[in-house]
């Protein structure tokens, strides 16, 4: 990235992070400050306790440095809070996005126009066209016909399809010890258009 890019970036991007106090949240952080870091961007930074889900002082904290972009790693509880009080203090120009753990935000908050957005680890539920996203839309109507297509079961459906492939190449008793083994060794494999790599 060239320097003018850089200043840019420094000058009119001000990112802040909204995280819960867990080792998830922490964990998650230090990887964006590193990302971040590449582009000598600093974002600031609150917690709140995922135990009380009080998030009134961290919420003040972010509104007073007035961020352009709160990047959420947090759950979707705290983050609808964080947005209506971000919203009552009249920051509307905010962009917001998170994890998979706030999947649900942009649903309760559609009514007030807020446009949220998260990343997934897995595929697009509802429109991939990988064969264990269609197998998992056919099992879903088959066997939970009243369930919703979202991208928290598709991704417990691809866990457990991990574990049993796994099985597949145990000999003798299954055990806890040997499933862990199985699935430490597994190197690209393609699970339904879905590549798997153990990665410690």
């Amino acid at each position: 990235m060239d320097q003018q890019t850089k200043k840019l970036l420094q000058k009119y991007v001000k990112i802040a992070i909204f995280h819960d106090d867990g080792s998830f949240g922490k964990e998650n952080v230090e990887i964006a400050i590193k990302e971040l870091g590449e582009y000598e961007v600093k974002p600031f930074v609150a917690s709140y306790n995922r135990f009380t889900m009080d998030i009134a002082t961290p919420a003040q904290k972010i509104i007073a440095y007035d961020p352009k972009v709160i990047m959420c790693f947090s759950t979707t509880m705290p983050t609808v809070k964080l947005i209506n009080k971000v919203f009552e203090k009249g920051h509307y120009g905010t962009l917001f996005f998170g994890i998979d753990s706030t999947m649900f935000v942009g649903d309760i908050l559609k009514a007030r126009g807020v446009n949220f957005n998260y990343s997934s680890s897995v595929p697009d539920p509802k429109n991939s066209k990988k064969e264990i996203v269609k197998q998992y839309r056919e099992d879903v109507k088959k066997y939970f016909p009243e369930d919703p297509i979202n991208i928290l079961s598709l991704s417990y459906y691809i866990h457990a399809s991990i574990i049993i492939e796994a099985m597949k190449d145990i000999e003798g008793k299954i055990t806890k010890e040997k499933i862990i083994e199985a699935v430490e060794a597994m190197k690209n494999l393609d699970l339904g258009g879905f590549p798997v790599t153990f990665d410690p």
